[in-house]
């Protein structure tokens, strides 16, 4: 691998053949002004049975990166990016950031989710995402805890979600998720102790391109025994009464 790389894309990834097929070769036209040696791609890959867990494959990307640049990682900027999203165009975003500034580019005003960069140091003193299970709040989480480490959110290169400059494939506007993650109990329970430095014998394997398998991993918080509920993604972080939310699945296309 190249000693020079500055940018790391980290894009969790399961069962979206259709959505990587496309990513990958959009990127290339993304990213045609930049050094080829100077980013990395790397697909964080769940290939076990259990429920996605979004935010421990973003902090398993990291990891990786960490053991294989032990001393580059921490200037690294890493941009952490869902594989149905994209900038419409080349140059739109400018990915490289600093330390103590995280820079938002799509997605809600709640959260860091969609497209975000950070430097690794950043990265490594929030402890990363919580591993929630399904699909749950980790980007509601990330936001807190880069905010509470007076860390500045840069939303001067950002896109709301429905903006034509942003390629949005398809999302549901009702996702699946553990209803516990919604309680306040819960928030005060877990929020602080689940995170990157709670990921424990973590097994992977790579490709000679960009895939990172990841076959096993155990994290604080347990997949077992989920309280499942389909919550509507555009009421924000909170909500009032779990048991009173819409179960029918719809999907929205931008």
């Amino acid at each position: 691998m190249s000693e020079n790389i500055q940018l790391v894309f980290i894009i969790p990834y399961r069962n979206r053949v259709e959505h990587k097929h496309f990513f990958e070769r959009y990127m290339k036209y993304i990213l045609e002004d930049y050094d080829r040696s100077s980013y990395l791609l790397l697909y964080i890959h769940q290939t076990n049975e259990r429920p996605f867990n979004r935010g421990a494959m973003k902090n398993i990307g990291f990891m990786y990166v960490k053991q294989t640049y032990p001393t580059q990682y921490k200037n690294m900027t890493f941009i952490f990016n869902d594989i149905d999203t994209l900038p419409y165009r080349k140059n739109l975003l400018e990915y490289v950031t600093v330390k103590g500034k995280v820079k938002h580019f799509f997605g809600f005003n709640f959260a860091l989710g969609g497209i975000f960069s950070i430097k690794g140091s950043d990265f490594e003193k929030i402890d990363g995402f919580p591993n929630y299970w399904q699909w749950g709040f980790e980007d509601n989480v990330i936001y807190k805890r880069v905010i509470e480490n007076n860390i500045t959110v840069d939303r001067s290169n950002f896109y709301k979600i429905g903006s034509h400059q942003i390629l949005h494939f398809c999302d549901a506007i009702c996702k699946t998720l553990d209803k516990d993650v919604l309680s306040t109990q819960f928030d005060r329970k877990y929020k602080e102790k689940d995170g990157l430095s709670k990921l424990k014998n973590v097994k992977y394997n790579t490709d000679e391109e960009n895939m990172v398998d990841v076959s096993h991993f155990e994290s604080y918080y347990s997949h077992i025994n989920k309280n499942l509920v389909d919550y509507p993604v555009t009421n924000g972080s909170t909500i009032q009464n779990p048991n009173k939310v819409n179960k029918k699945k719809t999907l929205l296309f931008l």
